[in-house]
């Protein structure tokens, strides 16, 4: 389900080690990028552009790129967040590169869609719980009024706003 955390979770874990990695990459908004015709491959460069700290460079041929990158990332230890992934060959385009970095490196998949875990070999799975009505009517509250309770005329409305998100 979009909107209960995942993101904002999946940012703060990954803050929180990013230190612990020689390197790293954010790729956010997988899904939405990757709709554009060149989405897919703006990911690639991205991908690679942060993990070498550097521009991408102009290769001869695609197995040229290949053999240098596997070169260049096979001893780093890596942290990648992918940031809402709804279909396989999002993973699938960047899969190649996860092969190369060395022991250690993790990769955190956020998406919405179980079923593109399922084809990957994915060792932790942390589902996102959805608030209790009470939790989410005081973090609504908290948000819209600056308080964990609403001004007294608006309570119907403000319930009415939790129940349907």
């Amino acid at each position: 389900m979009g909107g209960i955390g995942k993101t904002t979770l999946a940012k703060f874990v990954y803050n929180q080690i990013v230190d612990n990695f020689e390197s790293n990459s954010f790729l956010k908004d997988i899904r939405e990028t990757s709709r554009n015709p060149r989405g897919l491959q703006y990911l690639q460069s991205k991908f690679v552009s942060d993990i070498l700290r550097r521009e991408p460079e102009d290769y001869v041929n695609k197995q040229e790129e290949i053999s240098v990158l596997k070169e260049r990332l096979r001893y780093k230890k890596v942290l990648i967040l992918l940031d809402d992934v709804d279909h396989v060959n999002q993973i699938k385009a960047l899969r190649e590169a996860f092969g190369w970095f060395c022991r250690g490196s993790r990769i955190i998949i956020m998406t919405r869609e179980k079923t593109v875990l399922g084809q990957f070999q994915v060792h932790d799975q942390y589902e996102v719980a959805l608030l209790d009505r009470d939790l989410a009517f005081e973090l609504f509250g908290r948000h819209a009024f600056g308080d964990k309770f609403c001004r007294p005329d608006l309570v119907e409305q403000a319930w009415d706003i939790v129940i349907i998100t």
